[in-house]
């Protein structure tokens, strides 16, 4: 690796674009290459641009006051500029720079506002990178590299620490003291940055040990849960299937009972159209002689009341004849005879009357008789309506016996009536025999009340006949007296009407006998007529008991009709209560697993979606659910008694959670990364003291031959002081000490000279000749051992006489095999030693101009001329 080019665009004298150009290594030599110009023409400038682009940061080794002095300031034939640049290219073909381009670019710019940039083959970088970079190519700025003639008293006016940094980059080790100081940095800011975690992990503990027992409690509570919905679903499994199951078995039934009733309605709407067809077959027709008959009845009536009219005129007139005639005892027998037969004529309405209260009341009581064998439970107790009807018709047979003519026919009527009511109620105890127990048992208790109000309303249709027979056996009996005493007053009239009458009676008696036949021939007609119409009254009534016997059949079928739809309607409603159960049941099983409104909608609008939702079986495994019931109890106690944990605290607890964790893994990375830091830096320590050993014994055996060329004579060496060895228990703190800081035990370099014929103990006793030319050795010396890619020397032969000039000139030629180098000098004899030469002037402008001679080409050109 070699120096190839240097570019100096606006830095301090050097305004105009200036390249410099380096020759090559020629026959195992890399060349010299010398720049020579009077005093103040900015030949010194070079080192300082090559120093500044190497990073040099310090602005009395760069003779400036601030940083924006290397700037081109101007003058007065010149303006300043803006920007100053500086390029160094070397040529990496051989690899000195592993991973490296086979050229390598540094570029440093300054703005005059304060802004700067670094570049890497035209790329930007940071400082660090080009003082790594130039570190591991061993030509950083406060190296050898550029080696002005203040460095030559520095070097030996400098403190034995002072001197350290040239000796390390004299060694070769900067950049592991670099790399050692940027990881001692990372090391201190690990370090930092490790107690800055600990501090928050120790801070976060308190907090992840609450909700490590609140997570604990989660735990139980979430396995509590777990278990309680698993039980839940179990327990509505069951529930569920047990009332879809209970559902199903009355939709059956109801199904069921429904097809009993289309079939009853069948059987009783087959019979009702019976009824219908044969009561239009039955129906009497009223002819034209049953009309001309009640026409005829109805004028004979009429002819009767006309004669009952004037037969009352005409005992009126008797009356009155009697009374003239003083026959007052006849008239008032007459008038009794009239009132006894007017009150026979009440009774005998008012029995009437009662014995057809009588017969509706029996109708009555023979209907409730009817319902209430209906609505037995079995058979037995329609037997026993049937008793009662038996009783009913005895007492109707008593009453045959002591009733009046008129009333035995009403009676017979009511009589055959109930016979066929006893012949329908026993049908219907027959097929009552095939009615099924299990439904009667259903239907027992509705019918309980139902037979209560029966016979309550029964027994108060039995006082209400009893007391009308009690009422009827008394007119009977008034009526056989009136009669008796009508007949005595009948006689009585007539022995008194014996005497001879007046002619006036007389002709109203003979009047009345006339209308008396007449009403006698009229009755006889009237009673006639009514024989003819209860002829055919009869028949009507025949007519009548026959329909009422169909009338009867059609009731049964109703009755057992409505008897089944009773039963349909319970069912019904038991079907109605279990799907109501069912809905119950889902409104808890959505509470219960805290369904949204979505699902619980899902749910109720299909039913079926609960064994997708909730994972309900259809065929669910028994469990006892009254221990399944008190399992969850508990449960939800148990819950109840952790309690509940919100939102907001397990969120915290997770970032809580995910801070100590990352803090943790942060602080195992930290110590990872700390004790990598430490074998790096120990590492680093041992490279340092192993290279900086070698070096140091190879920089000793030159520099005293050096010295001894350079002094024709005499003796040099260099000597390290290291630092004292800690007593013990100083550095307990691991904390407190760095691996470097143990390792690293060189506190500085001495130097210690005796020129010929002196013996010193000091290099401060040595003349300022002697000195220059004792550090002219020892950077010889550290050139030789440990030598550069490029060193750059700004006048350290300015103090030289020619004899040593010559000796200096001697040594260069030597080195130059082993580094290239650039020579800044007003020497003769060390400008000889130089293949190519620039000279720098300046003109009235105050601009440095460069002109280059190639002397090796020059030399070669002139031979051959």
């Amino acid at each position: 690796m070699y120096l190839q080019k240097l570019e100096i665009v606006g830095f301090k004298s050097f305004a105009a674009k200036t390249v410099f150009s380096f020759p090559p290594p020629r026959d195992g030599e890399r060349g010299v290459t010398g720049v020579v110009g009077p005093n103040g023409s900015g030949k010194s400038n070079v080192a300082d641009a090559i120093r500044w682009v190497l990073g040099e940061q310090s602005k009395t080794a760069l003779r400036s006051k601030k940083a924006e002095d290397v700037i081109f300031f101007g003058s007065a034939r010149k303006s300043q500029l803006g920007f100053c640049e500086v390029a160094l290219t070397f040529n990496n073909e051989d690899g000195t720079l592993v991973g490296s381009a086979p050229e390598i670019v540094i570029t440093r710019r300054l703005y005059r506002d304060g802004e700067s940039e670094f570049l890497l083959n035209g790329v930007k970088v940071r400082l660090s990178d080009v003082v790594m970079l130039i570190a591991q190519a061993q030509c950083g700025p406060k190296n050898i590299s550029v080696i002005g003639q203040g460095m030559i008293d520095s070097i030996i006016n400098a403190s034995p620490a002072e001197r350290k940094d040239y000796f390390d980059e004299a060694a070769g080790v900067k950049q592991y003291h670099l790399k050692k100081d940027q990881s001692l940095q990372k090391l201190k800011s690990t370090r930092e940055n490790l107690d800055s975690a600990r501090l928050l992990v120790s801070e976060l503990e308190p907090k992840i040990r609450f909700f490590s027992r609140l997570m604990k409690r989660l735990q139980e509570r979430s396995a509590i849960e777990q278990e309680l919905s698993e039980n839940l679903r179990s327990y509505y499994n069951v529930l569920w299937q047990n009332g879809l199951r209970g559902l199903g078995d009355s939709k059956n039934r109801q199904a069921q009972l429904q097809q009993k009733i289309n079939d009853a309605q069948k059987s009783a709407d087959a019979l009702d159209a019976d009824f219908q067809k044969k009561k239009n077959g039955l129906q009497p027709q009223k002819d034209d002689a049953f009309l001309a008959l009640s026409a005829q009845h109805a004028r004979l009536s009429t002819e009767k009341q006309e004669l009952l009219k004037r037969q009352a005129l005409i005992e009126g007139r008797l009356k009155s004849a009697l009374q003239q005639t003083g026959k007052v005892q006849l008239s008032w027998l007459l008038e009794q005879e009239r009132l006894a037969s007017d009150a026979l004529a009440e009774k005998e309405v008012a029995a009437t009357n009662l014995e057809k209260r009588i017969v509706e009341h029996s109708g009555e009581e023979q209907r409730l008789r009817e319902v209430c064998a209906q609505s037995a439970e079995t058979p037995q107790q329609e037997a026993l309506t049937l008793a009662g009807v038996r009783e009913s018709l005895l007492e109707i047979l008593k009453l045959k016996e002591n009733a009046p003519t008129d009333s035995v026919n009403v009676l017979l009527a009511i009589f055959e009536r109930v016979i066929g009511q006893v012949h329908s109620l026993v049908e219907r105890i027959g097929r009552s025999v095939s009615v099924s127990t299990e439904s009667a048992n259903r239907e027992r208790e509705g019918q309980k009340d139902r037979e209560r109000r029966l016979r309550e309303e029964l027994a108060q249709v039995r006082i209400a006949l009893g007391v009308d027979r009690a009422q009827l056996q008394t007119i009977t009996a008034e009526i056989v007296r009136r009669k008796q005493e009508l007949e005595k007053l009948r006689a009585d009239c007539a022995y008194f009407s014996s005497n001879e009458p007046s002619d006036q009676h007389a002709v109203a008696q003979q009047e009345k006998e006339g209308i008396d036949q007449k009403l006698a021939e009229c009755s006889q007609r009237l009673r006639d007529a009514d024989s003819q119409l209860a002829g055919f009254y009869e028949k009507e009534k025949q007519t009548a008991r026959t329909l009422l016997s169909l009338s009867q059949e059609v009731t049964a079928a109703r009755t057992v009709v409505d008897a089944i739809k009773e039963n349909h309607t319970v069912v019904s409603l038991e079907v109605a209560r279990a799907e109501a159960h069912q809905e119950e049941l889902l409104l808890r099983i959505c509470e219960e697993f805290s369904l949204d409104s979505d699902r619980s909608t899902q749910l109720c609008e299909a039913t079926e979606t609960v064994y997708s939702i909730l994972g309900f079986r259809k065929d669910p495994e028994p469990i006892n659910l009254e221990e399944m019931r008190v399992t969850i109890e508990r449960a939800k106690k148990k819950l109840e008694q952790i309690g509940s944990v919100d939102d907001d605290a397990l969120a915290e607890y997770e970032s809580t959670k995910e801070r100590y964790e990352f803090l943790t893994v942060q602080i195992a990375d930290l110590e990872a990364a700390r004790e990598s830091l430490t074998v790096a830096v120990r590492d680093l320590n041992t490279i340092v003291r192993q290279r900086f050993d070698d070096a140091l014994i190879r920089i000793n055996e030159t520099f005293d031959q050096y010295f001894k060329i350079l002094f024709s004579g005499g003796s040099a060496r260099i000597s390290v002081l290291k630092r004292e060895p800690a007593e013990p228990g100083e550095d307990e703190d691991e904390e407190a000490s760095t691996p470097a800081e143990d390792a690293d035990e060189i506190m500085g370099i001495e130097i210690y000279c005796n020129p010929p014929q002196k013996k010193l103990k000091n290099i401060s006793f040595l003349s300022g000749g002697e000195k220059a030319m004792t550090a002219i050795a020892l950077l010889c010396a550290i050139v030789s051992s440990n030598p550069a890619p490029f060193v750059v020397l700004d006048e350290v032969d300015a103090s030289l006489d020619d004899s040593n000039a010559h000796r200096f000139a001697d040594i260069i030629s030597e080195l130059v095999s082993k580094t290239q180098f650039i020579i800044i000098t007003h020497n003769r004899v060390t400008i000889h030693t130089a293949q190519v030469l620039y000279g720098v002037t300046m003109g009235d402008d105050g601009v440095s101009k460069v002109l280059s001679l190639d002397i090796a080409n020059a030399g070669a050109t002139m031979s051959q001329s």
